[in-house]
């Protein structure tokens, strides 16, 4: 028997088919709900985690930027470009 029709084979109006339209409604408003408060529990659980490192050491001091030998020289010939010429034909 195809769907929406009763025994006798007519047509079923949309409210006679079990569940009106508020229902509906309803319904996928709360499986949106709860979809939206389980990804909202998952985020703020990974924002709000925390943990305890025992041997983060803080030190204040200087960082001694210098060298003491010069750059090495670039041993690598710059680059040259050609023009580039007509072939025949071309537009």
């Amino acid at each position: 028997m195809p769907r929406g029709r009763n025994n006798e084979g007519v047509c079923l109006s949309p409210e006679d088919k079990g569940r009106d339209k508020g229902t509906t409604i309803a319904l996928t408003l709360l499986v949106l709900l709860l979809i939206g408060a389980v990804a909202g529990i998952g985020t703020w659980a990974a924002f709000s985690d925390t943990t305890v490192n025992t041997d983060n050491n803080f030190v204040a001091g200087s960082v001694d930027m210098t060298t003491t030998t010069p750059a090495p020289r670039s041993t690598t010939a710059p680059a040259t470009q050609t023009p580039a010429t007509p072939t025949a034909g071309a537009s």
